[in-house]
């Protein structure tokens, strides 16, 4: 869609559209519905969503059909799009996966005689899926390398590999490792030759390639055109891909196998590890993207503000676009070093310009809706975007009279002092609000003392390495500033394993086989700073350091231990080489699994829900990943939650045998960047650029752990990390007069714990007396819910995906 709407802005000739637009009416061009090829790794929750929406603008917009999407290139794919896909209105799903080597796990190893099949997604739904083993350029001539080579130069040539290839059969071995190492996930063989042939009566080869021009598409025809009128066998019939899918269900029904599961590929840990500031930029953007649309949609239809809709869709088109499958320019010896570097700032300003526009709606929408809130003396407005009632950590600045004065915090509900701590160098504390409802508001007032400032500084003492609340206790190795020890209180629970990796362990790993560096600190100064909200260890440590510096962080109302880690983005420069921290925990790894939350699910790592041969070393996240020993509801369990990363393995996962899961310890690695320095141009020859030109001096790396007894459990897996992805906004108002007189207050509340509210916003219609109040289940569970609102409900009518109704009415339940 993204090639489709470019063109239309760009042409000037309104005869080519409207023949373009007859063309695809009567199904002789068929565009994807995608908007581009994406590393969905990448996705989040929204993203798969919205993915699916502007094919759907195109499709109203010119009354087209558009049932298939098209993904090439990319050697594997998130279980979350045939669930999106399906949702959307899409039937069929197409892709050429690049075969050239095992790409750390590429593909899957269902065969051929398996194709189409119905590729099902977490809730049952379903698309008819066909891969091209072979690739998307299996038609091409490739200088006579190709397989089909359709549009070979002569077409004697052609004829001659054609007839080759028809003869072998489709699916049939050419080299075949032994039986034992496919099941055991050993052999990077293709899965288009395991082993057993394929019985339909039509395949499906595409033919095309990158920088691909007509030349070769009109050789083909050509080609293609003479070998039909010969009277030659197999037909070769020119098709777009429905017309395929549509002669297959034509032929044989809807009698095809069902696979279901995830194979995402290795290849989208690239974009994180080349661009570690966007990967960040991007994944904060995302997250609050949805705030925003929430705020600025209560903002319309509380206050009758602008909605800004079409700011809303626009921006979007930024994140996507930034998620395309490439990760730099292309043939790197045809481009001069001007373009390599035009490159780097285009791709880099499509993420910052997506985060920019995020911030700027956030800001205003978040100030539009505090100056309605009505109060009596200065206060602080604490706003929660998420779809339960939170008590989280609130962090505020605050005017320079009001900290001069000195002043007390109140709990409007309680009546109560409420605790905070003022941050040194700034003009902001932290509190614990308690208790603030879902998808609303709470009011905390400021009571003004004429006595001074109030006593709520931290202390700092030096020399000490251990702090501790009733949760935890966590000290620091002096020596290298990692952690040494955190132990669980109420069980007594050493949580770090002693061995090869120290804890918050900064590593370099070489992919050459040059063995493995570690960061080694040296003037190391450690100092623990106490306060009433929060109490830190800070490390500091030398100039030449990669880490200058890391914070721990515990808090004497919460049970979580923060890490922050800043890392010199431009000392990441080791070339072939890869950073990361290691995190040993000291679980069982006989009795552990591994979960991690992806955009509608959360994904067993060792093999459950994944298709047959899919990647398992590698595992992405959105959130949250579940660390559970035991099972049968006597277990224990840690969740840990990265906040600009989303790429882990553990030890023992080798990029050799990719398709197994099979860690040595419980060693969690989070892996930050790669570092890849020089570049090849045309003119200049090896060049150093700035992959992500702009972006800061220093890397900001953040995580959070929790532990519980007991089996792990999705749903506070899920609110424990997008809580503290997405913190409690705050603000300071007043006094002033405003329409909403609650000093506590929700908008939203879904009455179950495995239910979200992903966003709340406008129609794409339009229509400004409506909302569209989007849901997920992620726990996997079938489940009927209560919604309560206070907004006077007049009708509830479901739709799917793409915002078009389904017919069926939803009742809710008002709350007055």
């Amino acid at each position: 869609i993204w090639q489709l709407e470019n063109w239309l802005k760009r042409t000037d000739d309104k005869e080519q559209v409207r023949e373009l637009i007859r063309l695809m009416k009567e199904g002789r061009i068929e565009v994807g519905a995608s908007w581009d090829d994406h590393m969905t790794g990448f996705y989040g929750m929204e993203d798969v969503n919205r993915n699916f929406y502007y094919y759907k603008e195109i499709e109203r917009k010119y009354g087209l059909d558009i049932k298939c999407f098209v993904m090439d290139d990319i050697p594997g794919y998130t279980w979350a799009l045939p669930q999106a896909a399906s949702g959307s209105g899409i039937k069929y799903f197409l892709t050429g996966i690049n075969p050239l080597g095992d790409y750390w796990g590429a593909g899957t190893s269902i065969p051929v005689k398996d194709l189409p099949f119905w590729w099902t997604g977490p809730d049952g739904s379903k698309v008819l899926t066909w891969i091209d083993f072979s690739s998307y350029g299996a038609g091409r001539w490739h200088r006579g390398a190709g397989i089909w080579c359709f549009d070979a130069p002569s077409y004697e040539e052609m004829k001659k590999k054609v007839a080759t290839q028809a003869s072998k059969g489709y699916g049939k071995p050419r080299t075949l490792p032994s039986e034992s190492a496919l099941l055991k996930g050993e052999a990077t063989v293709r899965p288009e030759l395991v082993v057993e042939e394929y019985n339909r009566d039509a395949i499906l080869v595409m033919h095309g390639g990158d920088c691909y021009t007509p030349t070769h598409a009109v050789r083909a025809v050509e080609n293609i055109d003479r070998w039909n009128e010969e009277g030659n066998l197999p037909r070769i019939i020119i098709a777009t891909p429905s017309m395929f899918f549509e002669h297959m269900q034509k032929r044989y029904g809807d009698k095809f196998v069902s696979y279901s599961g995830d194979w995402t590929e290795g290849w989208s840990s690239m974009k994180q590890v080349t661009y570690p500031a966007g990967t960040a930029a991007m994944r904060w953007a995302r997250d609050h993207f949805t705030v925003a649309e929430k705020l600025c949609s209560l903002n319309s239809m509380l206050f009758g503000d602008e909605y800004p809709g079409k700011g809303f869709h626009e921006a979007y088109k930024l994140l996507l676009t930034w998620l395309d499958h490439t990760e730099t320019i292309n043939n790197p010896k045809q481009h001069p070093k001007e373009e390599v570097e035009r490159d780097l700032r285009l791709r880099h300003s499509l993420v910052t310009g997506f985060y920019a526009k995020v911030r700027q709606f956030l800001s205003l929408g978040f100030e539009q809706f505090c100056s309605r809130i009505e109060t009596e003396k200065p206060s602080i407005i604490v706003f929660n975007p998420l779809s339960w009632n939170r008590t989280d950590l609130v962090k505020v600045k605050l005017d320079k009279s009001i900290l001069a004065k000195g002043f007390s915090l109140l709990d409007t509900i309680t009546d109560k002092q409420v605790p905070y701590q003022k941050l040194p160098g700034e003009d902001s504390i932290l509190f614990l609000a308690d208790g603030v409802p879902s998808v609303g508001y709470k009011r905390y007032d400021l009571v003004v003392s004429e006595k001074g400032p109030s006593s709520s500084a931290i202390s700092v003492e030096k020399g000490e390495n251990t702090i501790e609340n009733r949760f935890y206790r966590l000290t620091v190795d002096e020596s290298t500033g990692f952690v040494r020890s955190i132990v669980e209180k109420e069980t007594g629970r050493e949580l770090v394993k002693k061995g090869t990796y120290q804890f918050n362990q900064f590593k370099q790993l070489s992919v050459a086989g040059a063995g493995v560096s570690t960061e080694r600190p040296s003037n190391i100064v450690i100092e623990v700073q106490n306060g009433p909200v929060q109490r830190k260890i800070v490390v500091k440590r030398g100039e030449e350091s990669l880490v200058p510096r890391c914070e721990y962080i515990l808090y004497p109302g919460l049970k979580r231990i923060d890490v922050i880690n800043y890392v010199r983005r431009r000392e990441l420069r080791q070339q072939n080489s890869y950073y990361v921290i290691a995190c040993p925990f000291n679980l069982d790894i006989e009795r552990l699994e591994v979960k991690t939350e992806r955009e509608y699910y959360f994904l067993p790592c060792s093999g459950e829900n994944h298709l047959p041969g899919a990647l398992k070393w590698l595992f992405y996240n959105q959130h949250a990943i579940g660390l559970n020993e035991g099972g049968g509801g006597d277990g224990y369990n840690l969740i840990v939650a990265p906040k600009q990363t989303y790429v882990n393995t553990f030890v023992g996962n080798s990029r050799e045998q990719t398709r197994q899961w099979h860690p040595a310890e419980a060693t969690w690695i989070m892996i930050l960047a790669w570092g890849k320095k020089a570049y090849k141009t045309r003119d200049a020859g090896m060049i150093e650029p700035d992959w992500e030109p702009g972006s800061p001096e220093l890397l900001t790396y953040e995580y959070s752990i929790t532990t519980a007894r007991g089996d792990f459990d999705p749903a506070k897996g899920y609110r424990f990390g997008w809580a503290f992805n997405v913190p409690l906004l705050a603000k300071q108002i007043g006094p002033q007069k405003g329409l909403l007189k609650n000093a506590v207050f929700s908008f939203f509340r879904p009455d179950k714990p495995n239910v979200a509210i992903v966003t709340v916003k406008r129609p794409e219609s339009g229509d400004k007396g409506s909302l569209i109040v989007r849901l997920q289940e992620f726990c996997g569970k079938e489940t009927t819910l209560k919604l309560e609102t206070p907004f006077r409900v007049v009708e509830a009518i479901e739709t799917d995906t793409v915002e078009e109704s389904t017919g069926r009415e939803v009742n809710l339940e008002r709350l007055i």
